[in-house]
């Protein structure tokens, strides 16, 4: 009896020891099979590549809208370099940047009627070649009004024919621009720079015709713009007492040419205001600080990334515009009638 119950045992055992043994062979083999397994994406890793990839679109075209007043209808409130500054900033865009002459639209002086950059903005011209993968570039160079010279609390940018004790009537309200950008230009990319007071008085060298000025969150009202102002909210903007240019802008294109085309747009600003900061300080013993806002998603944006599917100008242009588009290498000859 002991012995049948030993070898029932010992079976028993045998069943066991067999069974452990097979478990961990067919534990073994599946081990390599398992590494050998493409890894598969989650649901989560998948939209967020097509997210990015929708993000990041390559740049279609470019188009870029420049405006400087340095003479007004109302000549008490003339500057000096705001002309320039737009002439410069167009020259850099087509000749450095990977602009088409004819993809550039510059208005100076006179020709920066607050109807024709309405007009030119929101209708007779962006809205119309602007498309969704495009990129488009906005740069003012003017006078800025702060909300307490508005009964109705607004900000405004001056235009040539602007009426500062009516600007209800006769200036851009600040928040209608940045609409018209948002619901008029269709595109997903826009970067705006302005180089017009925050702040600012009368005095010599500044831009600005009050002391509270506009605030740079009222452009950053969408996806994929980025706003690069002159100054904060409770400063003057000051034109250079060494160059040819408001500070801003000598100091904005010094740092876009920093790395060639490949300077981002955030090293950009990193660079811009410090000199800004830096220059003011030193020729006016005031601080004037750029302020960037921004909705941007996705990769930097490099200014002078080469687009990949450029369109033609527009046509139908009225006989005489080419006097506000400048030719490539001959941005001054081109505009400086209207300057």
């Amino acid at each position: 009896m002991r012995i049948n119950r030993l070898t029932r045992n010992l079976n028993a055992s045998a069943c066991l020891l067999v069974r452990v043994l097979a478990l961990a062979l067919v534990l073994a083999a599946a081990i390599p099979c398992q590494a050998k397994r493409e890894p598969t994406a989650s649901p989560v890793a998948e939209a967020g590549s097509t997210l990015s990839a929708e993000v990041n679109r390559p740049i279609r075209d470019k188009w870029a809208l420049v405006v400087g007043i340095s003479e007004f209808a109302d000549k008490s409130h003339n500057l000096q370099y705001p002309a320039k500054d737009a002439r410069d900033f167009a020259e850099y865009l087509i000749n450095e940047a990977g602009f088409a002459p004819d993809h550039v639209k510059v208005l100076l002086n006179s020709q920066a009627s607050e109807k024709r950059i309405l007009s030119e903005l929101g209708n007779r011209w962006l809205p119309r070649v602007a498309n969704p993968d495009d990129l488009v570039v906005l740069f003012f160079s003017t006078h800025g009004s702060g909300a307490e010279l508005d009964v109705g609390g607004q900000n405004y940018l001056v235009a040539y024919d602007t009426d500062v004790n009516d600007l209800y009537t006769s200036g851009i309200p600040m928040n209608r621009l940045a609409q018209d950008i948002k619901e008029r230009i269709h595109c997903d990319r826009v970067v705006i720079f302005l180089d017009a007071c925050h702040s600012g008085a009368t005095s010599v060298g500044a831009k600005g015709l009050s002391r509270v000025g506009v605030d740079a969150d009222e452009f950053a009202v969408g996806s994929g713009q980025l706003v690069i102002t002159s100054s904060s909210e409770s400063q003057r903007s000051w034109e250079s007492k060494t160059r040819e240019n408001s500070v801003f802008t000598a100091a904005l294109l010094d740092a876009l040419r920093s790395k060639g085309d490949k300077t981002a747009l955030g090293d950009v600003f990193g660079a811009l205001k410090d000199r800004v900061q830096d220059t003011v300080l030193r020729e006016r013993g005031v601080l004037q600080t750029p302020v960037m806002k921004s909705a941007w998603s996705g990769h930097e944006l490099v200014l002078a990334a080469q687009p990949v599917n450029r369109q033609p100008g527009l046509a139908g242009e009225e006989k005489g515009e080419s006097s506000t588009t400048p030719a490539a290498g001959n941005v001054h000859a081109v505009v400086s009638a209207g300057a």
